[in-house]
């Protein structure tokens, strides 16, 4: 409802102002032109506080502020009406200039500490409510209806799937692996409800360093690199969120460690990333079947750990990443590091990558869940 307000302020704010414009440009067809020009000159002094307060209006602040603007544009109103009531012809009034400007210029001064200063000072507002004061609940938000339908169904190999479509058909997301029953095809539906509205929307141009809490309460950091691979990881739970990007700031700034490759008892290849007092920092997560594969991947975690930015992902990511057909795709990232839901198929480009990720955003938290016959 503010943001209505706001839209009516402001087009009332600008039809003022332009009204006044058209008086100001009608006094030069005129002899007379002093009646016009004051109102023109107070039509623009209305003008002004009303679309600054529309700005408020717009923006998320709390009401206590709104009204504090709502005061400004009420004093600077009545300074304008007093001037074109005591000003006179020629513009001229002497006795009470001081108080009549010191209205105008009160109420100006209200609404740009509504404007810029509240904001700063108080409590930053939640979301976009009605009423920007009371809690955040689950009951305040508004449900959307969806265009889209969880659909559950098995596959061929007898293992649940889902898989998230849209009323024109297309499939925007799925699970990308399958379940053992239907009910766990169901929890991880809701799994995925619950993380698309938080989770944050992740650009690895040059690879990351994320930062997740896993089952066991404990932070991990994984390096992404940019076609969504996760090519290291910290091999190490810690007890807090600054120790494990700590952790990532070592790995980044220690010149002197060096790789390790050897041989687990599985005859695959592992590498491991040794600080100079022997602490193990890193691991490759995984083993690679020969030892030119593994050189191979501990090249390109050397070339991108430098450069990586480390991000947050404990409240899950969608990861926005090419494939190596040159395909853009994404994945939900939940923040045990583990993949629950992706697109799919791949998109042309970028843009078409997010907007499809936008339209899961959209309409998954609210469709509904059926088995497919």
């Amino acid at each position: 409802m503010a943001e209505v307000y706001g839209y009516w302020l402001f087009f009332i704010g600008v039809l003022i102002g332009f009204i006044g414009l058209l008086l100001f440009w009608s006094s030069t067809l005129v002899a007379d032109r002093i009646p016009l020009r004051r109102g023109a000159m107070t039509l623009a002094a209305v003008a002004l506080p009303m679309v600054l307060l529309a700005v408020i209006y717009r923006i998320p602040v709390r009401k206590g502020t709104r009204r504090i603007g709502v005061l400004g544009v009420i004093l600077s109103v009545i300074g304008a009406v007093l001037m074109y009531v005591y000003y006179e012809e020629l513009w001229v009034l002497y006795e009470l200039d001081f108080e009549i400007v010191s209205i105008y210029g009160i109420g100006l001064l209200l609404i740009t500490v509504a404007g810029l200063i509240m904001p700063v000072i108080t409590p930053p507002v939640k979301r976009k409510v009605e009423d920007e004061e009371k809690p955040e609940t689950v009951e305040d938000v508004t449900v959307t209806r969806s265009n889209a339908l969880f659909e559950l169904y098995e596959d061929k190999a007898g293992e649940w799937r889902w898989r998230l479509v849209h009323r024109n058909g297309q499939i925007i997301a799925d699970c990308g692996e399958g379940y053992e029953s239907k009910s766990g095809a169901k929890r991880a539906v809701g799994n995925v409800k619950n993380r698309v509205e938080v989770a944050d929307t992740l650009e690895i141009s040059d690879g990351a360093f994320g930062v997740y809490k896993d089952k066991a309460g404990e932070w991990r950091w994984r390096l992404i690199a940019p076609n969504g691979k996760i090519i290291a990881d910290s091999g190490e739970g810690y007890s807090s969120k600054g120790n494990a990007k700590r952790a990532v700031s070592k790995i980044i700034s220690i010149e002197d460690s060096e790789f390790e490759k050897y041989e687990d008892k599985a005859g695959e290849w592992r590498w491991r990333l040794i600080a100079p007092n022997g602490k193990i920092i890193a691991d490759s997560g995984e083993g690679y079947i020969s030892e030119s594969n593994l050189e191979d991947a501990m090249e390109r975690v050397k070339k991108y750990m430098k450069k990586a930015d480390t991000l947050d992902v404990s409240k899950g990511a969608f990861d926005v990443y090419k494939d190596k057909a040159g395909k853009w795709r994404w994945r939900l990232i939940a923040p045990n590091g583990k993949i629950i839901a992706d697109s799919g198929e791949g998109y042309s480009s970028k843009q078409k990558a997010v907007q499809g990720l936008s339209s899961v955003r959209r309409n998954a938290p609210n469709a509904e869940v059926k088995e497919k016959p």
